[in-house]
């Protein structure tokens, strides 16, 4: 009987810890998809970065933004277009990593 006791305290026990777990992810989710555009799926923060260095901000076209969550940061991708300084129109990608909270850690990547 007390073993039977035991057995049911520690698998009540493993549900809280399961349902407290699920409940953390979610939370982190949240907080992640909270830093991009739900009309574009750009990354605002990524995004204002972007056009502080472009040579003409208002030619900026978002095109695709992805990222992945590396559990320390996430990586965030961005693909945009834009005008250059010769007045042609390009595509170029952004790499950065970001904390999970949206604080930018560093610039990886910016082609070309």
């Amino acid at each position: 009987m007390a073993v039977l006791a035991e057995q049911e305290k520690q698998a009540a026990a493993l549900k809280a810890e399961q349902a407290a777990e699920a409940s953390r992810r979610a939370a982190r989710q949240q907080m992640i998809e909270s830093q991009f555009s739900q009309w574009d799926g750009s990354h605002r923060a990524l995004e204002k970065i972007i056009k502080e260095s472009m040579n003409d901000p208002d030619s900026y076209k978002h095109v695709e933004t992805k990222y992945a969550d590396k559990g320390d940061y996430i990586l965030v991708v961005t693909k945009f277009r834009g005008t250059n300084k010769f007045g042609g129109v390009v595509t170029n990608t952004m790499r950065a990593k970001f904390t999970v909270d949206g604080k930018l850690i560093e610039i990886v990547l910016q082609e070309p």
